[in-house]
């Protein structure tokens, strides 16, 4: 078999009848131009006789020669011309190669190939080695399957072509689909115009193969679910196998396949807990699977406990909604019911129509689907609507045994016109008792705020963060503290009198008072009520601006100045974090509605305003609801929208996430509660608790969690 030239720049000696020269390999495998030739025996077969082959050179690797006319040598150029050198270096080299191997090496070096370790590889070929990456080899080693694979001894798998031929037909077939133009397909999470960008970005870099998952994502979502599925076909190789299995999967869901999807979804699971867990481990895990007993929802849902087993996210949202199987369990239907209100909170508003109908379609209709029902209802300024579906969700969720996900459990405590039976023992601080500061001069504003016996290890911190700030001040406001107390320990009320007593001896600006007694039912939803339930009663004794926050905050250095510019400025402020600037709500519920912390400025409104807080709390607290959680944002909401919202236009409302914080709370310093307690960056107590002579070992010790 006769053997080309291959030069140390990586190109192949040739010549024509008046010319010798280099060219690329592929001008060579095009028949554009003739490759010089020599025999095994190093003889030249094709090529000027004016050349002779001389084989004693040193050179790696071995094989290499030279070509001699008369007392010089022919030398390779890199601009691909000849010329005669004295030398015998590295550009007068010549390594012979098969002919055969000819259609390999043009291949390797004229496209993008897939290694064994999912990775897009462009051969180099110079200084008579190809590099595969980090591995330089023989270019008279390399072979060609007939689809296309290439081997070579110093590799231990084929390298394949990348993109393949599937790749091709999946392109080509989204093409198609795009060239049809949208076909009026209702879509929840994707949109068509989408998809020109996404198959111009696949085909324009093709060496991420991420664009084309990232596609057949795209295409799920847009419910071309063939051309999803030729693209999933198409990434074999060239990504993680057990993530490309599950997005099949969901694929096959997506296309009510549910046998192929749970095939899929079984080899998923054992191709990603088989790094871990022996078959013995996998087996009942994949046979419930096939049996259709373990969807993947409940994987997503239990991925902790189901071997440690995780996936790749992006193909997620395909799953919802989804159609849930005739004989699914409590567990399974539960599962299903917390993914889907979940997942709709997510939902982009052009979808939201489009999801709610495709879920009645697959389930019927449930307490999940009532809740967010309402949801969309009230986001469309539809309330009557909204209430409608609440009340029906409430009532369905009770009599069916279910629970609302955490964020929606406001359903439950959520008022419409529909009436309720009184609750037996309702929530009152009517018998609390009151310890009054004893300075009773009118504040400038009153802050409110309250907790259990527990949540009291914050009331140190918070109470020296604020008293620092005042004392900071050239003119310091006068602002009275109220705290409302379920449950006090002695020691708890004891600490706080002292500090009542002693802040009014200091002559300082902060008034300190706080009520304190026995809630009919404490749990975490009526602590976090206890600030206007106690309102009322507040207002009726002076005439100022309130400020309601949790307990677990601190005060700024600033936040007398802070008060000034938002009492000149503003007539409330509420975290607003689901609506515009127009004061239009755009995502969320009704009671997503941020109580942390709440500003009400307009002191001929507050009697009425804090008696409808207090009424409402009263009235939907109920102890046969599952939970009351989200009760007090309910009554915060709901008083809003009566008393505030019709107004929005003529009054001046802070959205209180904006910048500058009033208050810090531990999601502005991105710490849990337990580590924000702990902080000293605000402030130090034990100087504060000095100056007023009170023990701040005695602070501390409160301040320790429980």
């Amino acid at each position: 078999m006769p053997r080309f030239l291959l030069s140390w720049h990586g190109t192949i000696l040739c010549h024509e009848e008046a010319l010798l020269f280099c060219a690329p390999l592929a001008d060579v495998a095009s028949g554009r131009s003739r490759p010089v030739l020599a025999s095994q025996c190093n003889e030249m077969v094709e090529g000027p006789c004016s050349l002779t082959v001389v084989t004693d050179v040193v050179s790696d690797p071995e094989g290499v020669i030279a070509l001699r006319a008369g007392q010089t040598y022919l030398t390779a150029n890199p601009d691909n011309n000849m010329r005669l050198s004295d030398a015998c270096d590295d550009w007068e080299h010549y390594l012979p190669v098969p002919l055969e191997t000819l259609d390999p090496l043009d291949a390797l070096t004229s496209r993008r190939w897939l290694d064994d370790q999912t990775r897009i590889i462009r051969p180099r070929l110079d200084s008579f080695r190809i590099s595969i990456g980090d591995v330089p080899c023989d270019p008279r080693g390399f072979t060609m399957e007939p689809d296309g694979a290439i081997h070579h001894p110093s590799i231990p798998h084929p390298l394949r072509p990348w993109p393949n031929a599937m790749a091709g037909r999946a392109l080509s077939a989204i093409l198609s689909a795009l060239a049809e133009g949208d076909t009026g397909r209702k879509t929840i999470w994707a949109q068509w115009p989408d998809l020109a960008r996404q198959v111009t970005l696949t085909l324009a870099e093709p060496d991420h193969p991420a664009h084309l998952y990232y596609l057949a994502r795209l295409c799920t979502l847009l419910g071309l679910l063939d051309e999803a599925d030729l693209c999933l076909q198409a990434l074999s190789g060239a990504m993680d196998e057990a993530d490309r299995l599950w997005a099949s999967s969901i694929v096959a869901a997506a296309a009510d396949d549910d046998e192929t999807a749970a095939r899929l979804l079984a080899e998923a699971f054992t191709k990603a807990a088989g790094t871990r867990h022996d078959t013995a481990a996998i087996a009942p895990h994949t046979a419930r699977i096939l049996a259709g007993n373990l969807t993947h929802r409940s994987i997503l849902r239990g991925s902790a406990t189901l071997l440690q087993v995780r996936f790749d996210g992006a193909f997620d949202l395909a799953l919802m909604p989804g159609k849930l199987p005739p004989d699914a369990d409590y567990h399974l239907r539960a599962d299903y019911y917390h993914a889907l209100e979940e997942v709709w909170s997510a939902c982009p508003q052009t979808g939201r129509d489009g999801f709610l109908a495709q879920e009645e379609r697959l389930n019927g209709v449930s307490h999940a689907l009532l809740v967010i029902q309402g949801h969309n209802h009230w986001l469309k300024g539809a309330w009557e609507a909204a209430d409608a579906c609440y009340d029906q969700a409430r009532l369905r969720a009770i009599e069916d045994g279910f629970r609302f996900i955490h964020f929606n459990c406001g359903a439950y405590s959520w008022l419409t016109d529909t009436e309720r039976p009184p609750e037996p023992d309702p929530l009152s601080v009517e018998n609390w008792q009151w310890h009054h500061a004893a300075n009773s001069a009118e504040p400038q504003l009153c802050l409110v705020a309250g907790c259990d016996a527990s949540y009291f290890r914050f009331v140190p911190k918070f109470l020296a963060s604020l008293v620092n700030a005042l004392e900071k001040a050239p003119t310091p406001p006068r602002i009275h503290l109220v705290l409302g107390l379920s449950s006090p320990t002695g020691k708890q009320l004891d600490f706080l009198t002292q500090c009542s007593a002693s802040l009014a001896a200091s002559g300082s600006s902060l008034p300190l008072s706080f009520a304190h007694g026995r809630l009919t039912h404490p749990d975490g939803a009526s602590y976090a009520s206890l600030r206007y339930l106690l309102m009322p009663e507040i207002v009726k004794r002076q005439s100022c601006p309130v400020l309601t926050l949790d307990i677990d905050a601190m005060i700024p250095s600033d936040f007398p100045d802070l008060i000034a510019t938002l009492q000149a400025d503003f007539d409330y402020g509420f975290r607003l974090y689901a609506f515009d600037r127009a004061g239009h709500q755009y995502f969320g519920e009704p009671w997503g509605f941020g109580a942390g912390v709440s500003y009400f400025g307009e002191t001929d409104h507050l009697p009425v305003i804090a008696q409808a807080l207090h009424d409402y709390l009263v009235t939907a607290y109920r102890s046969a609801n599952p939970t009351n959680w989200c009760v007090d944002q309910c009554a915060l909401s709901a008083v809003y929208h009566r008393h505030i919202a019709p107004r929005w236009d003529s009054l001046r409302i802070r959205f209180m996430d904006d910048n500058p914080a009033i208050v810090i709370m531990p999601h502005h310093v991105g710490m849990d509660k337990r580590s924000f307690g702990a902080w000293d960056g605000i402030v130090d107590m034990d100087p504060v608790f000095t100056r007023l002579g009170i023990n701040p070992d005695h602070a501390r010790l409160l301040g320790r969690p429980a």
